[in-house]
């Protein structure tokens, strides 16, 4: 049970008539957090038409467009959005952009960005497991720009000593916090830090291999041992798979994927799954136990981009599909309602 700081938050009706959840306690770090109905209930949607963003609620399923309020039409196209592990927060990042929210009870209230923006096209963002860092991957040096959170305000920190030698596809925090995987496109095409306070220094050489060209995506186990980054090829794609000891990582064998541009992988909450999104519009789903992966025979998800698990490990949703999750069985679901425009680019889960 959450520890109260402060007096007891009043209870407030949300969108589905009957379910009630309690406020969010308002102290300024917003470390105390009451979920409610709200955890594993919103969905998050970038897309390339306006309003852009979109969230959907959760009555019976996902898909009803509930919550209490919409934010307004981003001012850019947005191509990655991330909700903070808390709910708290939420990140979105495109073209040359970003903007960020708090959320409390449904609601998103922007927030002023940071004082220094990401320099170039702007593509990835991720949250430290404990809401107080936000990594965004972009095209032009530094390429990863970090930033602190107090508050409600994010203030840039110095960048690495050494930076990703390329422009970042995607930003992966290990669950632990203490590891920020970057996968980039060129060589060694995968670089992996690891984080003491507010300095981020860069492991040993982490070469990828199997692929012919750049690193496209990464994404950590849930349990911090296994971390993989997507490499792209001419007619086939790589996944290289590599476990994590102390501060040390061991490269595995990988194995081939289909051809991969701009593709992007996530692990289920439980890392009995990972997704793959192979950036043309089509996803392969694999079993995952230690570091080898089946693929399945189903689900094959196709159209639209990014991928993202519920975070009760309940739902997957793949671009424009949505699926639920029972024991091993993945049921596609209605489709979102009203359908984000201009096709889905990523999507986040709260």
């Amino acid at each position: 049970m959450p520890r109260l700081i402060g007096k007891t938050p009043a209870p407030v009706r949300l969108g589905s008539p009957g379910v009630w959840t309690l406020q969010q306690a308002a102290d300024a770090e917003r470390d105390v957090r009451w979920p409610g109905v709200w955890r594993n209930n919103l969905l998050a949607v970038v897309s390339g038409s306006a309003p852009y963003l979109q969230i959907y609620g959760k009555n019976t399923v996902y898909g009803d467009n509930n919550p209490a309020a919409q934010p307004a039409a981003l001012s850019f196209v947005p191509t990655d959005v991330a909700w903070s592990t808390s709910g708290g927060y939420l990140a979105v990042v495109g073209g040359s952009s970003m903007a960020w929210y708090s959320h409390n009870a449904g609601v998103l209230t922007l927030l002023t960005n940071p004082a220094t923006m990401p320099v170039g096209a702007v593509v990835s963002c991720a949250w430290s497991p404990d809401d107080k860092f936000l990594a965004v991957g972009h095209g032009t040096t530094p390429f990863v720009t970090i930033y602190e959170r107090s508050g409600d305000t994010l203030t840039k920190l110095s960048n690495p000593s050494t930076l990703p030698t390329g422009a970042a596809r995607q930003v992966a925090w290990s669950p632990s916090g203490e590891f920020l995987a970057v996968a980039h496109n060129t060589t060694p095409y995968l670089t992996v830090y690891q984080r003491s306070d507010t300095t981020f220094t860069k492991l040993t050489s982490t070469a990828a291999s199997g692929g012919s060209a750049g690193g496209d995506g990464c994404a950590w186990s849930p349990d911090g041992a296994t971390l993989v980054q997507i490499q792209r090829g001419g007619t086939s794609g790589w996944l290289n798979i590599y476990t994590l000891a102390g501060a040390t990582l061991t490269k595995l064998t990988g194995f081939t994927l289909p051809a991969v541009a701009n593709g992007r992988a996530a692990f289920s909450p439980t890392g009995a799954y990972l997704c793959v999104d192979l950036g043309t519009g089509n996803f392969r789903v694999y079993s995952a136990s230690g570091t080898t992966f089946t693929v399945l025979g189903s689900p094959t998800p196709s159209g639209g981009a990014g991928a993202a698990w519920g975070r009760d490990g309940n739902f997957l949703n793949a671009g424009s599909n949505l699926y639920s999750i029972s024991g091993s069985t993945f049921t596609l679901q209605t489709a979102l309602s009203p359908a984000p425009g201009g096709g889905v680019a990523a999507c986040s889960f709260l």
